[in-house]
């Protein structure tokens, strides 16, 4: 089976292009011919990989492209990856079903679409578009246009993969998406050859906190450095450039830690790691943040399953990414630093058992069983 995967994928720093990127190596492990049709440069080194530079990002283009690039490589099926800003953000999102109309009657291959995030429509309102947009008084209108996009999307596919159940429920509530045509496939976890879950975390003075990503608004991070001041025994350590999309955010935060006197206790690591380098800070970490404050995204985390097998505790908000795979007494509100903090010293008092928990669940779904569910998808697509 040729598969052609549409979206960001490595070295583009965002979780789609790593999710697409297990994927794809994983697909072709199990022998398919993958084709990535992304935005950076052509290389065929990357797991048996084909990758293509298919699309510029923020460009106005991209339908066209995407589609020439379709057509070249002859696929049997095209899973098509969304999020709504991922193509050129807010001024070239309205264009993304167009390219979904052109891979259709141009390509004339069966399309799987996944939606990394779904909106629901109740929590598009005037503080949601003031967070993206300075169209902030024009609301209704964008509200009836995330509505119409997604809409036309699903549409346009012969199947829809969500991530989580709530967001197949969003899609068949709000946007009137038939129920059989919306699959779960829920992100894999890494599983780390070699490695042993920690038992023990390294003797030093304070507890070690770890947040490694790309920092950004809606990753939680106010609340995480003002959740310190609870937490004299801790030292947070924040491992990550700014994501693309948030130059500066950095700054922001860094304001912030000498507002609240924090400097001793808040270390920036201002660099993008992988590989070695990242399993080595994940595993001198007493506590994972995988923290969000984004109460209306509908949509799973990458970054719980890069840990979830290294038997760490992991802490994160009450939102949709994170209450699927924690229990209660592991989540923090949003907005509401004691309750992280709580969160937190719950996590250290119960760090073996939390973290075997977490462990058992990432061997029970990997990004290989990612990939065997969408091959089924696509045989399903063709079928």
């Amino acid at each position: 089976m040729r598969v052609a995967l549409v979206s960001t994928y490595p070295p583009t720093r965002c979780g789609i292009a790593v999710v697409v990127q297990y994927l794809a190596r994983n697909l072709s492990k199990l022998g398919a011919e993958v084709h990535a049709l992304a935005c950076t440069d052509d290389y065929v080194d990357d797991g048996g990989v084909f990758v293509h530079k298919a699309w510029r990002d923020g460009s106005a283009t991209y339908p066209l492209s995407v589609a020439w690039s379709a057509i070249k490589v002859k696929p049997d099926v095209v899973n098509v990856h969304h999020e709504y800003l991922l193509y050129g953000g807010v001024r070239y999102a309205p264009l993304f079903p167009l390219m979904l109309v052109l891979l259709k009657f141009l390509v004339r291959k069966p399309i799987v679409l996944t939606m990394h995030s779904v909106l629901p429509l109740s929590k598009l309102d005037k503080p949601f578009f003031r967070r993206y947009t300075k169209a902030v008084a024009l609301t209704p209108l964008l509200r009836l246009g995330i509505w119409l996009i997604t809409k036309l999307s699903a549409k346009l596919a012969d199947l829809v993969a969500v991530t989580l159940e709530e967001g197949k429920k969003v899609l068949v509530s709000d946007y009137g998406i038939s129920p059989e045509k919306v699959v779960v496939v829920k992100y894999g976890n890494v599983v780390y050859d070699g490695v042993s879950p920690a038992r023990d975390s390294p003797k030093r003075g304070k507890k070690r906190l770890v947040f490694l990503g790309l920092p950004r608004p809606g990753r939680g991070l106010f609340d995480a450095i003002k959740m310190m001041k609870y937490l004299d025994d801790c030292e947070l350590f924040i491992v990550g450039p700014d994501h693309p999309r948030a130059q500066g955010y950095g700054l922001l935060l860094e304001k912030l830690v000498r507002e609240e006197g924090l400097q001793d206790r808040v270390v920036f690591v201002r660099k993008y790691v992988d590989g070695e380098e990242k399993l080595k800070i994940l595993q001198q970490a007493d506590v994972v943040l995988v923290t969000y404050d984004e109460e209306y995204i509908i949509g799973a985390s990458t970054a719980l399953g890069d840990v979830s097998y290294l038997g760490k505790p992991v802490v994160s908000h009450d939102v949709y990414k994170a209450r699927e795979d924690l229990p209660p007494e592991l989540l923090g509100k949003p907005n509401d630093p004691a309750s992280l903090a709580k969160a937190v010293r719950y996590a250290l008092e119960n760090a073996e058992e939390v973290g075997e928990a977490l462990r058992k669940k990432a061997l029970s779904w990997t990004w290989e069983d990612f990939a065997k569910a969408y091959r089924e998808l696509y045989s399903a697509a063709k079928a």
